[in-house]
């Protein structure tokens, strides 16, 4: 068992788990255990995924990448940021020729901050991280289809962050 506060080594750390929350789109959970840890999900379309977030190190990351490749061999056509920390932007290089889409703010705050360690908690290997801001962004909202499958990207106001978006999926 670890006591609050502290970090467990990683063969103490529960894996990620996979449920697909209604046809097609499915969630990525990480286990609630330590700092940079955050869920991610993505959409699932005959031409292409759309990703809902990055995690924090490249191995998170690309374990993220393994579990969408495990249900899909389809390309990560679009990856969507929610807002600008580090547990939902710094592995976006890891999905290369993905659009990378977020709230305008969201790009300004990650150019902003960058990969500075400072202030970056213990989470063991970070790993070679690559700024990679995002590429389209929007004020208000934003319409992704996933093949005839509608997806609002919508700007929620200032909550979590000054830049924080949802995307909902109307017709489910």
């Amino acid at each position: 068992m670890t006591a609050p506060g502290s970090h467990p080594s990683p063969g103490q750390v529960p894996a990620p788990r996979l449920e697909e929350v209604s046809p097609g789109i499915y969630a990525y959970l990480q286990p609630d255990w330590s700092w940079s840890l955050s869920n991610t999900g993505f959409i699932v379309g005959k031409r292409g995924v759309i990703a809902v977030d990055a995690c924090s190190t490249a191995s998170r990351t690309q374990a993220f990448a393994d579990a969408i490749r495990r249900v899909s061999q389809a390309p990560v056509r679009a990856l969507v940021n929610t807002h600008h920390h580090r547990d939902h932007t710094f592995g976006n290089y890891r999905f290369p020729g993905a659009a990378i889409i977020a709230h305008e703010k969201c790009r300004q705050r990650v150019l902003e901050l960058g990969l500075a360690p400072m202030n970056l908690p213990p989470v063991g290997n970070w790993g070679d991280l690559e700024l990679d801001p995002p590429l389209v962004t929007f004020e208000e909202r934003l319409t992704l289809w996933a093949d005839d499958l509608r997806l609002e990207v919508l700007f929620v106001g200032p909550a979590h962050t000054s830049n924080d978006v949802v995307v909902w999926v109307p017709e489910r």
